[in-house]
């Protein structure tokens, strides 16, 4: 059967750059497109002062530095930004904040990079002219004990100078002024633009209008790294490059739009899924998918509303709801959507006993592990392989904690899963322990196991 992932090698994993002066607007849209594209954001001095502050390795020699009034090293640095890419936050990828500020700090991160067989595969250029910062930087004020801000130009006060709110006098930051803001553009243009230069020859670098308003530069933003998505369609020895650019595909051989909406909802990319699913039939979109990129990002409402939407829903995207309100603890909105399914599996009743077992609905667990039982589906292997431990965890918070007596059904869940492990010597022990008559079902039970696992012995001693 063909095999759409083993076909396709994806690439999700974004390593970004973003850089321009100060005020350009980078602190706005960093955490856009790290919401956007679950990305680690990386901020140098955040960093830094947390390294500190954790007294690492690494923390303690850039203390020491700063100790002595020294500027810490662009090595360390470097050092302290490649432990934070081993956290599995950064494990999608990052968007850099703040450095690299020259070319020898650009050389070092690609140094490390190329060590771990990555590179930097887009630079966010916020371009914008010095004497809009200028208008922009130096009308900002401030009320300092409430925290309230105002611009000249922007949102001035009802009267200049002075808090809307308490009438006291308005301050501005000592950054905010023009003397500063002169001196921090000319460092800019000294050291930082060099490096905008050196990642211009590698041609990764976008050119951002950051002059516009918020909105219209995240745009800009979302249609920059729209171009660094790419799928590689393996025919043989080959690989075939799809590549995303300015909303067309340009590419060796033909692919499907459904086939590009379900690697992008599959990645994460549901932006992207999204404009394309707008685009066609409504019963052409792959909606399982869709629905499946919104739930693993726990976005349920969205994921919901395409659920909602589908034309004819199939069994997968009734498990896709089900198994997202289980992972977020909303089980009775699971549940809902489990009496509602027209035909079950063994993946929907899983779901639910997973989510029973995680919200210490012990009870609830075994009853439905038994009702899966009485209605005929035979429960797989993810069920039995390795929880045993955990079934005699639930007997022992039923009786100990919740003082629980379970019941012939309950036993005799306990019975089944020993039996599938394998565990034929203790699974009778439990009958002869239990302190319930054991009823037919519960002997032939345990008589499938020994068939199933060949203990003729104990088969014929029952």
């Amino acid at each position: 059967m063909f095999n759409l992932e083993d076909t396709f090698h994806i690439q999700n994993h974004k390593k970004l750059y973003g850089t321009g002066p100060p005020g350009s607007g980078k602190g706005t849209q960093s955490p856009i497109v790290k919401d956007e594209y679950c990305l680690c954001h990386l901020a140098t001095g955040d960093m830094l002062r947390a390294a500190v502050a954790a007294k690492t390795p690494l923390g303690v020699k850039a203390k020491e530095a700063m100790d002595k009034g020294e500027l810490v090293s662009d090595d360390l640095v470097v050092g302290i930004i490649d432990e934070a890419l081993k956290k599995p936050s950064c494990q999608k990828g990052f968007i850099l904040d703040g450095f690299p500020r020259t070319v020898v700090q650009a050389q070092k991160l690609d140094e490390m990079l190329e060590k771990k067989g990555v590179k930097v595969d887009k630079v966010l250029n916020f371009a914008i002219d010095d004497a809009i910062l200028e208008e922009r930087i130096t009308g900002r004020w401030m009320h300092p004990s409430s925290g309230r801000t105002y611009h000249n130009k922007f949102a001035p006060p009802k009267v200049p100078g002075v808090d809307d709110v308490t009438g006291e006098p308005l301050i501005q930051r000592k950054d905010d002024t023009a003397a500063v803001l002169k001196s921090r553009l000319e460092a800019f243009h000294r050291q930082t633009e060099p490096v905008i230069d050196y990642y211009s020859k590698k041609g990764i670098v976008a050119n951002l209008h950051a002059e516009k308003p918020p909105k219209e530069v995240t745009t800009e933003v979302q249609k920059a790294l729209s171009s660094i998505v790419r799928f590689w369609w393996r025919i043989g020895g080959v690989c075939v490059i799809f590549v995303e650019i300015g909303g067309n595909w340009v590419s060796a051989a033909m692919v499907d739009r459904n086939t590009l909406i379900y690697f992008h909802a599959n990645c994460g990319d549901l932006s992207v899924a999204r404009t394309l699913s707008d685009g066609s039939a409504k019963r052409d979109v792959p909606w399982s998918a869709l629905t499946a990129g919104y739930a693993r990002r726990g976005e349920l409402g969205l994921a919901r509303q395409r659920f909602d939407e589908m034309p004819d829903r199939d069994l997968v995207s009734w498990n896709v709801m089900i198994t997202g309100y289980v992972k977020q603890g909303h089980m009775e909105s699971a549940r809902k959507l489990f009496d509602e399914v027209p035909k079950k599996d063994v993946v929907t009743w899983n779901a639910m006993i997973a989510g029973y077992v995680l919200c210490g609905s012990h009870e609830q667990a075994l009853e439905m592990f038994e009702e899966m039982r009485s209605v005929g589906e035979r429960p797989d292997e993810s069920i039995h392989a390795g929880k045993v431990e955990e079934g005699r965890g639930y007997f022992s918070l039923m009786r100990n904690e919740y003082k629980i007596e379970p019941n012939i059904r309950h036993c005799g869940c306990m019975v089944d899963l020993l039996g599938r492990a394998g565990l034929l010597n203790e699974a009778f022990e439990f009958i002869d322990s239990m302190g319930i008559e054991p009823n037919a079902i519960v002997w032939r039970t345990l008589l499938g196991a020994c068939r199933t696992h060949g203990n003729v012995k104990l088969g014929h001693f029952l």
